[in-house]
């Protein structure tokens, strides 16, 4: 029981980041469609930008580019 709470608590950390990003630094707290097949492609491309923005950053720091 106790392994799977840490499994749970570690995988809780990694998902709520691009959340917490999107919501808070981009300010992206309401969606401007309201169905829910349309709120579900707003979110992804908003999680598809902070993806692309990650890969990036991350070419930038190890200086591929």
């Amino acid at each position: 029981m106790a392994e799977n709470y840490n499994i749970f608590k570690e995988r809780k950390k990694i998902v709520e980041h691009p959340f917490g990003v999107t919501k808070s630094v981009w300010d992206f707290r309401q969606f401007l469609c309201r169905t829910g097949e349309q709120t579900t492609a707003e979110q992804s491309l908003a999680f598809l930008a902070y993806n692309l923005r990650r890969v990036c950053n991350n070419f930038k720091e190890n200086e591929f580019v």
